[in-house]
């Protein structure tokens, strides 16, 4: 038999391209023989390789499993590694089994190329998933240049310090477990290479129908593999928080492939007996599902019930005249500080940056959260704003003056210990489940599930976080929204309000602007001078609830890991006229697609409280003046002095990747001007900007939903510590009475520095003495 005959299943030599050859035709079969397990071993090696948020679950991982100790040893690490090693078992033996298909239809393996690829190809794909996270692992190790801290005699350097030397034990594991990762993917293929030979008899002088090992692949794999599904997704539906939690991100991960290879290698084999294309059918099937909306199960839970909002410029009034520490600044002359923070979007991080200074300063000064009027935030600020809000509602009280503490000591039962618990969860493990197994099937039905929505996931999530340490309490994120006691609201006395009014940012898809979710009513901005908010409902009554976490998971949804969320409602026709009520249907995504600081909204909120409140009004007040602050909670983002100051690839931007490249890093760069020039703009005036940033210059910090200790740790040191402000550090210095010093630290010390303004603001008598100052 010649190279290029073949069987009657395949194409005559005459009808062939004439670049088919006996050896291309061999190859091009070969190769189709094992599409299915060659595209989900490819798909694995992305996902296990590139994503950051990736890199940081290997760090939980390797984290837990060097901190654990012998008692309590986390047996998660452990189901990752047996997960990955399963899928190896699965996709080696999928493959082979197309391979024993194709031989047997085809006469495949009478050429070398052809005989070579399919013996060779199924122990190629066994390895995949360990050469993935070996590479996953490589790529989350940091530059050289970053691993050594500063040399300064600072407080802050020693901090970087003992934050760096954590890093290097952990990278020290990552260097251990990358090589753990090659050898396993090495013996992996070394032990199924001997099975095959010994067992199997697959050899390079024997035909593949001539090997043992036949039908195995739809005994063990077409009913076992979808009834694990099946079965997974009762059981995870029935605990849908706590065992993704349990089971972590890889074997869910591990799971979804290994059960779509089966199911993908399937219909390629339907497809080679019958010529039924089934898997084109299925993906025309979710194209068309998708595009008329069929499929469609985003819409955002509501809750039955409607509340009404109080305007901003009454609300503000009433809240500024209920505050029970004012007289005590009427009496010292001094003015009144008002708060309103911006909280820039970043996934987990930015919830924690967020979350983690405003719990400082709450520790440090009880009286600040009554001084926080608002929060404007975006995606993950959102949920750091949330958290806040949550424990301020539960534990914060509208009081009398009360000193400050002067220098930061760690609280065991206050603000920040209850913020550390809440968002040492794990979000992702839920999300990750929701999106591959209930909200996956939901692509291919033409009928909406909402209850398959991946974005409950989430919600669930903040909600399953809160019952998990505040026990049986009354769950904030599983209640309204609007039942928060912060201004305007109808849910507490208004002498009693102490929680800051949240206005989360969103996207709306079909306009492209902003809007403003809030229990504050702010349509009558848009007939100011200042610059309009948004109004999310537009209306100031009948507004329909929502829970907190819908609320905070609206402001979060950034496609497509997360899905816009929409709603269908009513405008009602205008008084006095013929007109018929309106249904309109609006779709909301990440409010960082608009700006993602939240600097715009807490600047425009800021200018209408100064010019159309204060102003005007100012008799209303008894006296009392007013100081209005904004505090910028950002990251650092400077493209041109971090191009220069780490090494980067050599990499060619060409025409197919520049226009992608440049709108991204536009977005980005333009989402840190804006804080950036506005603080620099407002160090004096009717209000005042300041900004406290984190440099992720020593650590990189992923955008997701699941953060590493290390991670954590890190963030820690730009929560504040007042007693290490050094003036003269700061950007507002005159250049030539500067004290020069490194980004991160300049950092860490700008935000030191807002903490113990905050500190000073909040003393109507004086700001407390301060030991061991470096200032």
């Amino acid at each position: 038999m010649t190279d290029a005959t073949v069987t009657s299943g395949s194409a005559p030599e005459a009808d062939r391209p004439f670049f088919i050859t006996g050896w291309s035709a061999s190859l091009m079969q070969s190769i189709s023989a094992v599409r299915a397990p060659a595209i989900m071993s490819l798909l694995a090696i992305v996902v296990l390789w590139l994503p950051q948020q990736t890199w940081e679950v290997y760090r939980v991982l390797l984290q837990q499993r060097v901190e654990a100790a012998p008692s309590a040893v986390s047996w998660q690490w452990l189901m990752a590694v047996g997960a990955l090693f399963l899928l190896s078992i699965v996709l080696w033996q999928v493959a082979r089994e197309l391979t024993y298909a194709a031989s047997e239809r085809h006469d495949i393996d009478s050429h070398p190329v052809g005989k070579f690829v399919l013996d060779w190809s199924p122990r190629v794909f066994a390895t995949t998933p360990f050469v993935g996270v070996a590479l996953g692992l490589w790529a989350s190790l940091p530059p050289p240049a970053r691993r050594e801290p500063l040399d300064l005699p600072l407080e802050q350097v020693a901090a970087i310090k003992r934050v760096v030397a954590d890093a290097e034990a952990v990278q020290a594991t990552v260097q251990v477990a990358i090589a753990a990762a090659v050898v396993m993917a090495i013996v992996i293929f070394l032990l199924i290479t001997f099975f095959e030979r010994r067992f199997l008899h697959v050899a390079p002088d024997r035909q593949l129908t001539e090997a043992r090992g036949r039908r195995l692949f739809f005994i063990n794999h077409w009913f076992l593999f979808p009834l694990v599904g099946a079965v997974s997704i009762v059981a995870f539906a029935w605990q849908p928080i706590a065992l993704p939690q349990y089971f972590g991100v890889v074997p869910i991960f591990a799971m979804w492939v290994a059960i779509s290879t089966v199911l993908m290698a399937v219909g390629t084999r339907v497809y080679d007996l019958y010529r039924v294309p089934v898997v084109s059918i299925a993906v025309l099937a979710v194209l068309v599902f998708e595009f008329y909306g069929w499929s469609d199960n985003h819409r955002f839970r509501q809750l039955r019930g409607t509340t009404s909002r109080t305007e901003l410029r009454t609300a503000f009034m009433d809240w500024v005249a209920s505050r029970k520490d004012a007289q005590a600044y009427r009496d010292a002359k001094r003015p009144y500080p008002v708060y309103i923070v911006a909280a820039e979007g970043g996934g987990m991080y930015a919830a924690y940056h967020t979350a983690k200074l405003l719990a400082r300063m709450q520790d440090l000064c009880e009286n600040f959260s009554q001084h926080l009027f608002a929060v404007s935030s975006v995606s993950g600020g959102s949920l750091g704003a949330g958290v806040f809000a949550a424990l301020a509602n539960k534990n914060a009280t509208n009081s009398a003056a009360k000193p400050c503490a002067a220098e930061y000591q760690p609280k065991p039962n206050g603000f920040e210990a209850d913020t550390e618990k809440l968002l040492s969860y794990d979000f992702l493990s839920p999300l990750i489940w929701a999106g591959l197994f209930p909200d996956f099937v939901q692509r291919f039905l033409p009928v909406a599930i909402n209850q398959f929505d991946r974005a409950r996931a989430l919600e669930k999530g903040f909600e399953f976080a809160w019952s998990a340490d505040h026990g049986s309490e009354k769950n904030p994120f599983a209640g309204s929204f609007f039942a928060l006691c912060t201004a305007g609201t109808k849910a507490c006395p208004q002498e009693a309000t102490a929680v800051p009014a949240l206005l989360l940012n969103t996207t709306i898809i079909e306009t492209g602007t902003q809007a403003v979710l809030s229990p504050l009513y702010l349509g009558y901005t848009a007939y100011s001078s200042t610059g309009g908010i948004e109004d999310f409902y537009r209306s100031s009554a009948d507004i329909r609830q929502m829970r907190l976490s819908t609320a905070v998971g609206l402001s979060s949804r950034f496609p497509w890991i997360l899905p816009a969320g929409w709603h269908n409602f009513t405008l009602p026709p205008t008084p006095g006229t013929n007109e018929k009520p309106r249904r309109y249907r609006m779709s909301f995504a990440d409010g960082g697609y608009f700006e993602g600081s939240g600097a715009l909204t807490a600047d425009n909120l800021a200018q209408y409280l100064m010019e159309e409140v204060l102003k005007p009004n100012g008799g209303a007040l008894n006296g009392l003046d007013i100081a209005l602050k904004i505090i910028l909670i950002t990251g650092t983002y400077q493209p041109m002095d971090h191009f220069f100051e780490t090494d980067k690839n050599p990499l060619v931007q060409n025409e197919l990747t520049s226009p992608l490249a440049t709108l991204l890093n536009a977005w980005r760069a333009r989402n840190s001007a804006f804080p950036t020039e506005l603080a620099s703009e407002k160090g004096s005036g009717p209000y005042t900007v300041m900004t406290a940033p984190f440099d992720n210059y020593y650590v990189t910090l992923p955008l997701g939903w699941q953060l590493t200790k290390l991670s954590r740790e890190y963030l820690g040191l730009f929560a504040g510590t007042p007693q290490h402000c050094i003036k003269k550090a700061l950007r507002s210095t005159p250049v030539a009475e500067r004290v020069d010093l490194p980004e991160p630290v300049l950092s860490m010390n700008t935000t030191d520095c807002v903490v113990q303004q905050v500190v000073e603001d909040l003393a109507p008598q004086g700001p407390p003495p301060v030991t061991g100052s470096t200032r």
